[in-house]
Formats: C-alpha cells, structure tokens, sequence
C-alpha cells in the first residue's frame, strides 16, 4: 500500500491526480505555504513514511534501513525531494516509479 498525503489529504497512489498535485504544490509556493507532502509505504518488508523539507515531522531515520527501504530513500534523493526547492516533474517521477521498487 502506497498513500500520499498533502497536509491533511490521503489518497491512494492509483487515485492521485497528477495535475491536481501540481496545482496544490504551486499554489502553497506561491501563497508561501510551505508544501507538505508525506509518502507512506507499507508491504511486507517495506515501512517508509518519506517527508518533503516543509513537513513538519521531518527528521531523521529513528533505525537504519534494511536494504528494500534503503532503495527507496536513495530514490527519494535522487529524485531531489529531500530538498526544499524540488521540481513537481521529480514528484510525479518518484510516483510513477515508486512501485516497482517496492513491489
């Protein structure tokens, strides 16, 4: 199970709207909102809850990562999304790609 989460908004990541997310991400910058996004992974060996730089939980990792979530979060970074400034095209990458990494 995959969700992502905008403030207090869950959706499923098949129900994810890409241009829906592209507008609500813009319009936090725009308003100097910080955007807060939250990618919450769960399967069998797989826990990850990933948090965009203007999340208000962002912290480090609490225990180190086996290697499936290492894989995740090094795509995190990759994808830039550790950073306060990220592109919308890196999210909607990130989620296009996430489930094959995880599945």
């Amino acid at each position: 199970m995959i969700k992502v989460r905008i403030d207090s908004s869950d959706k499923r990541i098949e129900d994810v709207n890409e241009n829906m997310l592209v507008e609500q991400i813009e319009r936090r910058r725009k308003d100097g909102i910080p955007v807060n996004i939250q990618i919450i992974f769960k399967n069998e060996d797989v826990i990850v809850a990933l948090v965009t730089p203007g999340h208000p939980a962002r912290g480090r990792p609490i225990v180190k990562p086996n290697p499936r979530q290492k894989k995740v979060l090094d795509f995190w970074r990759k994808c830039n999304l550790d950073k306060e400034d990220f592109r919308c095209n890196d999210l909607i990458f990130f989620l296009r790609r996430i489930t094959s990494l995880v599945n």
